[in-house]
């Protein structure tokens, strides 16, 4: 009796059965461990339609061997494009090539980021045959240099630019302008780009035998180095192509014989999917070995432009980047980031591979869509299949050390003009960030157009955003005439509405969006380049959406080494609660000609002059020279013959303006980021200083004019604008840029109580005495009783809050506004209006001096008394440069002032005895 013959289904090898033994169930190939079935031997014992499907059984394994072992040849190093690409159909699993004879599956027609729920699950378990692996060896000695397209370096050194923007609907006309100065400061952006220099680290994995690699884009976000590292290998990278929106990057190493990981696109995640994530989390407390973690696919985002996947296998940092991989060691994502909180636990987020697909077919480079199918592999196993192609990432990150960093000392001042009342359905949103008041603060600008620690700002509105986004732009490579930038931003949008107190509160809503740039070069010759560029923001989903969209030209000047010219028109629209509408724009910039300015600038002040009393021979100035850096900020001490001085580095210097004598200084912690405000305490014992970050920190004032940091207030989350202290030094009021005033001591920094938000662009407050404040935002007055955390009865002063400065005279019986060419005042007792001053030039700073004022002019201050008649005037400087910062001594009525320039003195001015 013939013995029958047994072929293993799984590795095609025969094996012999002897006559009369039965096959067991649980039967095995000594080969390959798989399950083993019968059949005939010479034609017996088995029915024609089982050789049927035996034999066709036997030939799709045969047709799976031979993509496996092309498939292992890519990974083992073979040439990427030699694989076809076409053959992109999901290989049929053993156990449906059993028996059936039917066709293959047809490709899914499912989203990229569809959750499918498992019909079944194989339970097929085999030991990998060994991968043929080929050194692994660098093809060129390091990544090259970045050789920018174009050089921002800014000649001259400082540069003045005026950009126009003209929005009109209807009978609606709103016109804006800003000016901005720029200027250089030499020898300290090397410190300031190594301070700010930071190195981290990720995961990335192989895709291509060639050298192309996977990673998250935040992972080498600002990344000026890049290693990589494999086994015992280490070899330098670079980014090729960024997807921000979607947190992808790809990365090129210059090696040959990489380890990859094949890509699963054919077969969408499924909820309930066991996988494994791969990658080096806490390199610094684990060590730099691979490490992995198991769980399974939980469900999507729920959001339709989202299309990441939740998984809860545990991811913490360094995990990034790394390889989200089935039971069959194929890639079914990229890990992206980690949700924690209070009631979060294990949710970790990651890419699908077809979104990485698409950012990979983009870029040009070509995967092969043919993964793994042949058995699912055990832990160790599949590890030691994958761990292989999966590298550690180290990046060197923010300011490139390589290129020129230059820190820009930046001022810039706004005006707004509508010719009609805005209509109220129109919404204030703002860019990237809630807007400051101005602007007056240093930056880390890169020759390559990169902007690091750039200052809070006034911004254009309909989402143009601040200056500093029109006159700059990231440079491609040398040789690139078409390039395209595109991240992640937010919309804010300030919502109003009556609250109990009568004001309204300036709530904010976040909106995350979407920003594209393109930019394409059309003309080019020895002096300019011209680009093109269109600018996309879009915000929202159906039911509150924002849509800005500009089209138009720059021109890059090559001998000034900056933009000079700018020429846009856009559109903003937006649906919310139900009203759309779309508004036409023009915008308009150029680099400004100062000294044709100048002159007729000054011609004209000169004929004002006549007009204002006469130049006063009483007083004298004495000039303290201060250094480097614009002063924006001076206060008297109460006591001492003390100035205190803010400057744009962010130091405050405490002075002797009796004898000019530099006293002490100290800088506001990093973490706080710019100084914003500064005030001392009626005893001169502490000094308070406001930062863009919203802390406020409290300095302590010693009898010799020594500061030392004591403590901290962190009510605020962002930019705080005013402080002031109570007559005891008990109580302190500041406000951010919420326009919310907080109330707290200042000792502890404990906070009491916080107002609604204001609706003025300007909040300003004074105290009465130790329980009451006066508080406006140039359309309201309001009293406050601070024991009771109520305010009192509102009173409307005007109708449209200005952009001057508020202010309120030492009794607080009077609160004045100012309003370009006019002093606007108003009895806080009865909220009605007083004579109005107005004056020949346009006013950029005013204070009480007693019951009289001062303004500022030009390089000239201009005195005023009390019925707004102009008794005369000090010519400070020769200059149209007007003085911005300003500060009066209530006790003697002497006065400090600057002009807004890098290394302007401090002028220290007294009536003469």
């Amino acid at each position: 009796m013939p013995g029958t013959r047994i072929t293993c289904p799984h590795c095609d090898r025969t094996l012999k059965l002897k006559a009369g033994k039965e096959l067991s169930k649980t039967a095995r190939c000594p080969g390959c461990n798989g399950l083993l079935r019968k059949s005939p031997a010479n034609g017996s014992g088995t029915s024609p339609q089982l050789v049927q499907n035996i034999l066709l059984g036997a030939i799709a394994v045969g047709l799976f061997v031979i993509g496996g072992g092309l498939l292992l040849n890519r990974n083992s190093g073979g040439n990427s494009a030699a694989t076809p690409v076409a053959n992109n159909a999901e290989p049929t699993s053993v156990g449906a090539a059993s028996t059936s004879g039917a066709p293959s599956p047809k490709p899914s027609t499912r989203p990229a980021n569809a959750i499918e729920v498992p019909t079944s699950h194989a339970s097929t378990s085999s030991t990998p045959a060994p991968i043929e692996s080929k050194e692994l060896r660098a093809t060129a000695p390091s990544a090259p240099p970045f050789e920018p397209r174009f050089r921002f370096r800014q000649q001259p050194q400082t540069l003045r630019y005026t950009i126009d923007m003209n929005v009109k609907y209807n009978s609606l006309q709103n016109e804006a302008s800003t000016m901005v100065d720029l200027r250089e400061i030499e020898n300290r952006g090397t410190e300031r780009a190594l301070a700010l220099m930071q190195e981290s680290s990720g995961t990335a994995f192989g895709v291509t035998a060639d050298g192309y690699m996977l990673t998250c884009a935040h992972v080498v976000e600002n990344a000026y180095e890049i290693e990589v590292t494999l086994g015992d290998n280490t070899f330098p990278a670079r980014v090729v192509n960024v997807d921000e929106i979607n947190d992808l990057a790809i990365l090129k190493t210059d090696v040959e014989n990489l380890p990859v990981i094949p890509l699963e696109l054919n077969t969408p995640a499924q909820l309930g999917q066991d996988i494994r994530a791969i990658g080096y989390p806490l390199s610094d407390l684990l060590g730099q070995d691979v490490k992995v973690t198991r769980g399974t696919i939980t469900g999507g985002i729920g959001n339709a432009d989202d299309p990441r996947l939740q998984i809860d296998a545990t991811i913490n940092p360094g995990n990034s980047g790394g390889p989200i991989v089935d039971s069959y060691g194929n890639v079914v994502g990229v890990a992206s980031a980690k949700l924690a909180g209070v009631f979060l636990s294990d949710v970790g987020l990651c890419v699908p591979t077809q979104t990485a697909a698409e950012l990979l077919s983009h870029s040009g480079v070509e995967v092969s869509a043919r993964a793994q199918r042949k058995g699912e592999l055990s832990g160790p196993n599949l590890v030691q299949q994958v761990s292989q192609a999966v590298g550690f990432v180290k990046v060197k990150a923010g300011p490139d050390t390589n290129v020129e960093n230059v820190i820009i000392d930046y001022t810039s001042s706004f005006s707004d003009y509508y010719s009609s009342s805005r209509p109220r359905d129109i919404p204030k949103v703002f860019v990237d960030s809630l807007p400051a008041e101005g602007a007056f603060s240093a930056f880390l600008r890169s020759e390559t157009g990169k902007l690091y620690d750039r200052p809070a700002d006034r911004q254009f509105p309909f989402l143009v955003g601040s200056p500093l986004k029109l006159i700059y732009f990231e440079t491609p490579a040398a040789g690139v005439d078409e390039w395209t930038t595109a991240g992640k931003t937010a919309v804010y949008r300030m919502k109003s509405r009556p609250s109990i107190f009568g004001l309204q509160p300036g709530d904010f809503s976040q909106t995350e969006a979407t920003e594209t740039a393109k930019y394409k070069l059309i003309r080019e010759d020895a002096k300019e380049v011209e680009i093109e560029r269109n600018y996309l923001i879009e915000a929202g989903g159906p039911e509150e959406n924002y849509h800005m969209e500009m089209k138009g030209r720059i021109v890059f000047d090559k001998s000034k080494e900056a933009i000079s010219t700018i020429n846009y028109s856009g559109t903003f629209s937006y649906n919310l609660e139900g009203s759309s509408r779309a508004y036409p724009f023009t915008l308009t910039g150029k680099i400004f000609d100062t000294a044709l300015v100048e002159k007729r600038a000054l011609e004209k002040m000169r004929a004002d002059e006549e007009l204002l009393g006469g130049e006063l021979e009483n007083y004298t100035a004495t000039k303290i020279e201060t250094g480097k850096y614009v002063t924006r900020l001076i206060r008297f001490h109460p006591r001492k013959p003390f100035l205190a001085v803010g400057k744009t580095d962010n130091k405050i210097r405490i002075y002797n303006h009796s004898t000019g004598e530099l006293l002490s200084e100290a800088k506001v912690p990093m973490e706080h980021r710019s100084l914003t405000a500064i005030e001392l305490s009626p005893d001169g014992d502490f000094l308070l200083a406001g930062t863009s970050g919203g802390a406020v920190d409290v300095f302590g004032l010693s009898e010799d004019g020594e500061l030392s940091l004591e403590g901290a207030f962190h009510g605020h989350s962002r930019q705080v604008e005013q402080i002031a202290i109570s007559p005891s030094g008990r109580l302190v009021l500041s406000v951010g840029s919420t326009k919310k005033v907080r109330c707290w001591t200042l000792r502890g920094q404990n906070e009491k109580f916080t107002t609604p938000a204001f609706a003025g662009l300007k909040v300003r407050f004074q105290f009465i005495d130790e329980n009451n404040a006066w508080m406006c935002d140039g359309k309201h007055l309001q009293k406050w009783d601070l024991s009771r955390k109520k305010g009192g009865r509102l009173v409307q002063i005007d109708k449209s809050s200005g952009t001057g400065d508020i202010r309120f005279s030492p009794s607080g019986d009077v609160v004045f506004q100012t309003k370009g060419y006019d002093i606007r005042r108003w009895s806080t007792a009865t909220g009605k209006e007083l004579p109005q001053i107005e004056t020949p030039g346009l006013i950029s700073v005013a204070e009480f001096v007693g019951d009289q004022f001062v303004t500022g002019n030009g390089g000239r201050l201009t005195f005023w008394n009390a019925e707004g008649k102009a008794i005369g005037f000090l010519r400070v400087e020769d200059t149209i440069l007007s003085i911005e910062t300003l500060a009066v001594n209530q006790n003697d009525g002497s006065i400090a002032c600057t002009l807004p320039e890098f290394d302007a003195p401090l002028w220290y001015i007294r009536k003469s005895d």
